[in-house]
């Protein structure tokens, strides 16, 4: 069991953390499209350790489903309360620097910011009980 819940995890860091873009980071709360292509990304490695667990048995795809909306709605809504408590402005943008052809964040406006790093505690806490309580 506890191979099985660091799996878990760590299947859900690697589509949530490494496989998550720029781009899906700064519009999944914005682009109902983004949302969807992250949600089915880190769904699909979450998926691979439930299923590879439950010997290739599809008996989990409703915890897997409800997790999947569960996420979306989360990462859909989190960022947005954080914009509205660090203001409309919450991502300050630095118009002298590009990555991708878009202004990138100002760096120092986020290395200080305790309402960003707090954001993804409770955004990583949240997904990480669900986990939990779903798959195990």
């Amino acid at each position: 069991m506890k191979l099985y819940i660091i799996l878990l995890i760590l299947a859900h860091f690697i589509g949530d953390w490494l496989f998550q873009t720029r781009y899906m980071a700064l519009n999944k709360s914005k682009k109902f499209g983004v949302l969807l292509f992250h949600v089915i990304l880190v769904s699909n490695f979450i998926g691979c350790v439930v299923l590879w667990h439950h010997n290739w048995h599809s008996d989990f795809a409703g915890p897997l489903l409800i997790n999947g909306i569960a996420h979306g709605i989360i990462d859909w809504n989190i960022w947005k309360i954080y914009a509205k408590i660090r203001g409309d402005n919450a991502f300050e943008l630095d118009y002298h620097s590009y990555v991708n052809g878009e202004p990138a964040i100002n760096k120092e406006s986020v290395k200080h910011d305790y309402y960003f790093y707090s954001t993804i505690a409770l955004d990583q806490m949240l997904h990480l009980t669900l986990i939990i309580l779903l798959f195990t």
